[in-house]
């Protein structure tokens, strides 16, 4: 993946490169926020539940192990790819999300717009 020019210029060629990047190690879903953080048991009861049960301890024992996955693949890969290939000047505006779909949200909401303005620019200037 290339680094992402701090400016934006290469916008549309980054955003490509990094989604091919991540739909080959199948972590696509993660960028754009399709596979979901799994949910606490405990998100289902009181906030004092504790679990009692071996249902209810298995249960617990399958979210802490979907979490492990969810968090190695998103927290670990997706935000490490992202954060290893853009400057620190856009990173820094970052690196408060907890997710990488968060991050790469961000990242389309600051140059989608931007790279849309400079397509039109540069589709009128070979126009002229």
């Amino acid at each position: 993946i290339p680094k992402l020019d701090a400016t934006g210029k290469n916008w549309p060629t980054w955003k490509v490169k990094l989604e091919h990047a991540l739909g080959v190690k199948q972590l696509k879903g993660y960028l754009n926020g399709t596979v979901l953080m799994p949910t606490h048991p405990a998100e289902q009861h009181s906030p004092v539940w504790i679990p009692t049960t071996t249902a209810e301890e298995l249960e617990v024992a399958d979210y802490e192990r979907a979490f492990e996955s969810w968090d190695k693949k998103d927290c670990i890969m997706v935000k490490h790819y992202i954060g290893s290939s853009i400057p620190n000047t856009l990173f820094i505006h970052l690196h408060s999300k907890t997710m990488g779909a968060e991050y790469f949200k961000a990242l389309c909401e600051q140059f989608e717009s931007q790279s849309i303005a400079i397509s039109i620019e540069k589709q009128c200037q070979l126009g002229e």
